[in-house]
C-alpha cells in the first residue's frame, strides 16, 4: 500500500467534524492508501510534517484544510517526489476548485469523502509555484484593494468561518470606500510599467474570489509564466467598476487594466505595499520580488480537473482499488 500523512487542521474552516476526515481517510484506505493521522498544532507543524513526509518517502501528503494550510504544506514538499492531496475543509478552498474538487458546504458535509473518492484515483501532476520575498504561494499575491481586504478580515479571523462570504463582502466594501491605491514601478521580465493602481494581483492559477469568478482565463499550472493583472485608477467608483468587471469576466477587455505574463518580477514603491499571498495577510514591503519555480511540486489531480489545466503529460496515473 501507498503510505501517507493526512493532516487535518481543527480549527481551520467551518467544519470541524473529526468524524467526516475520518470518513475520508477510510475511503483513500479503501482505494489503497496507508494513512496515518496527524493533528498539526500550528502552521509551522504543518510544514514539519510535510517534511518528514518526503523524508519517510510517503508518496502524498493529504491536507484537509483551505489554502492557507496548503500553502504551508507546499514549503515542506516543494522540489520532492511527495504529492499533495487537497482535501478542502477550510474557509477557502479555492485550489481545491480550481483541480475540479467539490466544496465543503453545509447542505454537502459529504464533499469531503467525495473529495477522497476522487483523489483514490487521481494522476500525479507537476506544477509551477510562486516565492514572493522567499515566501511560496500556490494561488496568487495580491497588492492593493485585495490586500487591504484580506488584512481587514483577519482583524476578525476568529468569527469568519462562520458565513465568510458575508465577512468578506463587508470588508470589501469598506475597503472599496476607503482606498485611493498605491503608486508602484513594476518590472515583469523585460517589460517595464509605471502607475497609480487600485488593485494589482499576480495569479498563478485561473480563480479567484473564493472561486467564484475567473481572472486570468486560460493559466495553466505548469507552463512556466504567471500574468500580473494591474487596474488602474484612484477613486472608490473606480474600484467599484474593476471589481464589477472581475465578477462578471469583463476585465479582461478593459482599457483601465493591463496584463503582463512573466517568470520574475519585481514591484517597488515608495510607501508601504500590503501583500496578501493566498488569501492570507503578509506584511507591508516597500519592495517586492516574485519568482516562478518551474514544476517543482508534484500534485494529486482527480479526474475531474480540467484538462487545459495542464501543458505535460500526468507523472503516474492510480487505480481504484
Amino acid at each position: 500500500m501507498s503510505k501517507a500523512f493526512m493532516l487535518f487542521n481543527p480549527i481551520s474552516g467551518r467544519f470541524q467534524w473529526r468524524y467526516l476526515v475520518e470518513r475520508a481517510a477510510a475511503r483513500l484506505e479503501k482505494g489503497g492508501w496507508d494513512i496515518e493521522m496527524c493533528q498539526p498544532k500550528d502552521a509551522n507543524e504543518v510544514t514539519e510534517l510535510a517534511r518528514q513526509a518526503v523524508e519517510y518517502g510517503h508518496e502524498a501528503l493529504f491536507v484537509v484544510g483551505g489554502d492557507g494550510t496548503i500553502r504551508r504544506a507546499v514549503e515542506g514538499l516543494m522540489g520532492s517526489d511527495t504529492a499533495l492531496g487537497v482535501l478542502p475543509g477550510g474557509t477557502a478552498n479555492v485550489f481545491a476548485q480550481e483541480i475540479g474538487l467539490p466544496s465543503q458546504t453545509w447542505i454537502t458535509p459529504l464533499a469531503l469523502e467525495k473529495s477522497a473518492s476522487l483523489l483514490a484515483s487521481a494522476r500525479v501532476q507537476r506544477m509551477d509555484v510562486g516565492m514572493c520575498n522567499g515566501e511560496p504561494f500556490l494561488l496568487w499575491v495580491g497588492a492593493g484593494l485585495d490586500a487591504m481586504v484580506v488584512h481587514e478580515i483577519e482583524i476578525g479571523r476568529p468569527n469568519r468561518r462562520y458565513l465568510p462570504e458575508a465577512h468578506y463582502a463587508a470588508a470589501t466594501l469598506q475597503q472599496v470606500s476607503l482606498w485611493e491605491g498605491v503608486n508602484l514601478s513594476v518590472e515583469a521580465d523585460d517589460a517595464h510599467v509605471e502607475g497609480h493602481f487600485l488593485i494589482v494581483l499576480a495569479s498563478n492559477i485561473r480563480k479567484y474570489g473564493g472561486g467564484f469568478t475567473k481572472i486570468s482565463p486560460h493559466a495553466c499550472l505548469d507552463d512556466g509564466e504567471m500574468d500580473i493583472w494591474l487596474f488602474s485608477g484612484d477613486t472608490m467608483w473606480q474600484s467599484i467598476q474593476h471589481v464589477f468587471n472581475v465578477l462578471v469576466g469583463q476585465h479582461v477587455k478593459s482599457g483601465d487594466v493591463q496584463k503582463l505574463s512573466f517568470r520574475k518580477l519585481r514591484m517597488r514603491s515608495e510607501q508601504p505595499i500590503y501583500l496578501q499571498l493566498d488569501g492570507e495577510p503578509m506584511g507591508s514591503e516597500g519592495q517586492v520580488n516574485i519568482d516562478l519555480q518551474h514544476r517543482v511540486l508534484s500534485v494529486l489531480v482527480p479526474p475531474t480537473a480540467p484538462e487545459a489545466l495542464f501543458t505535460h503529460p500526468p507523472e503516474t496515473q492510480r487505480q481504484v482499488a
